[in-house]
């Protein structure tokens, strides 16, 4: 199970640097390319998907609480970024057909990047987390004791 926990974190954090990616992809093209879509797709299919799959396993393993909130943390963070866009669309008072967001969409939105950041940084932990499990614990070998015991 570790091993699958890891594997999972591995994906996961890789989803994560790829969302980083396709978003600057869809900024820096012409909205006509439709480039943009794989961030959203990866945004809110590839990443609640990867990030419950994590939660059961870490649940399946008896994983501590903090494991498995590091695990839901990119759930949590696309539903905040969600909570952003529609507090976004309630403030500019709807979508709008010239693409311009008044002023303080563009300070809600501002935040998404830094939820982002907040993602990011869980799934490496939840990574960090995952190479711990699945690495054996330092143990005092016969020599090191020998070594030390010969040194005094």
């Amino acid at each position: 199970m570790p091993k699958i926990l890891f594997g999972v974190a591995t994906a996961l954090t890789c989803a994560v640097l790829a969302q980083f990616y396709l978003a600057a992809v869809g900024t820096f093209s012409t909205a006509a390319t439709g480039r943009y879509a794989a961030h959203e797709i990866v945004g809110t299919i590839v990443l609640p998907t990867l990030s419950l799959l994590a939660v059961a396993i870490c649940l399946l393993m008896r994983g501590d609480r903090v494991t498995v909130l590091l695990a839901a943390a990119p759930l949590l963070g696309v539903l905040v970024e969600f909570a952003l866009f529609a507090l976004n669309l309630w403030l500019s008072g709807g979508p709008t057909t010239s693409g311009t967001i008044k002023w303080a969409g563009t300070l809600i939105l501002g935040l998404h990047p830094l939820v982002g950041i907040v993602i990011l940084g869980s799934c490496l932990l939840l990574w960090k987390r995952a190479c711990r499990a699945i690495s054996p614990s330092p143990s005092l070998s016969a020599e090191t004791v020998v070594s030390v015991s010969t040194e005094s």
